[in-house]
């Protein structure tokens, strides 16, 4: 088989790709989230709707995505509870962005200052990082 040369380049390209992803996990970095905050509130029918920008700062040559949200919403400064977040969004590569999310909360409650906490899941290339936001 290693006298077909074909055979051979194939092999070693395959280790070449293989050592290069290597390298790159290596050297994954965390995100992060430089600010956030709640541009939007809109109600429906037994829920709320918070809608929140956040700078995401991705430091890796990979994009990412965020995957999932971990936080609770306040309404005057009071904990109304947890959070769901509507889809995934995409985290560009090795720039500072503005993801726009929007966030669930099961309530009616009334009042004129909403805010959220917590953290958001973020996936890049398979890793995933928990990077908390606060846009009190």
């Amino acid at each position: 088989m290693w006298e077909k040369p074909w055979f051979k380049w194939t092999v070693v390209g395959i280790v070449v790709v293989l050592l290069i992803l290597a390298l790159i996990v290596a050297t994954l970095k965390e995100p992060e989230v430089q600010s956030a905050t709640v541009t939007d509130v809109r109600r429906g029918s037994g829920t709320v709707d918070v809608y929140v920008t956040l700078d995401v700062k991705n430091p890796n040559i990979i994009g990412g995505t965020l995957k999932e949200v971990d936080a609770v919403a306040y309404l005057d400064g009071e904990r109304i509870g947890p959070v769901s977040l509507e889809k995934e969004a995409d985290v560009p590569a090795m720039k500072t962005s503005q993801v726009d999310v929007i966030l669930h909360v099961d309530s009616l409650a009334i009042g004129t200052n909403w805010d959220a906490a917590g953290s958001v899941t973020v996936e890049v290339l398979g890793m995933t990082f928990e990077v908390p936001f606060d846009t009190r």
